[in-house]
């Protein structure tokens, strides 16, 4: 879709129902992020949704600030940071490093500077999800 007809939906949405269009952005790109923060690789994303790898690359950037992962992960980040992180009472992060560490990654092939990525890029996709629910019409 062409960036003018791209404009004329987002302030469809802020005349119509008053949704800001970073709100709208963040909708239309849900499916990637999702994908993104749950372990697929760029281009799993790009095959999988039918999308220029990019795209892909430059929404992942820009709203996760992260390049994407190389390879799909054998375990999903966001499904075990759900599960067991934000509901940890030692603050999320050291519960899901143990898990990850105990569970999908035994060998240590993820470095702990992804393992940190991979928890900031679930915590702020929840707060991203969050709002989704909050504020979408």
């Amino acid at each position: 879709m062409n960036e003018e007809r791209w404009s004329v939906i987002r302030q469809f949405y802020m005349d119509s129902f008053g949704i800001s269009p970073d709100l709208v952005d963040l909708l239309a790109d849900n499916d990637i992020l999702t994908l993104c923060v749950s372990g697929v690789s760029n281009e799993g994303i790009s095959v999988g949704l039918d999308i220029d790898l990019k795209a892909v690359q430059s929404i992942v950037k820009a709203v996760l600030d992260f390049d994407g992962w190389a390879v799909t992960m054998d375990a999903n980040p966001l499904s075990v940071y759900t599960d067991l992180a934000e509901f940890s009472s030692r603050a999320g992060y050291p519960l899901f490093k143990d898990f990850v560490y105990k569970m999908a990654y035994i060998d240590g092939s993820l470095s702990h500077d992804l393992m940190k990525t991979a928890f900031r890029i679930c915590k702020l996709y929840k707060s991203i999800e969050n709002r989704l629910d909050s504020e979408w019409i």
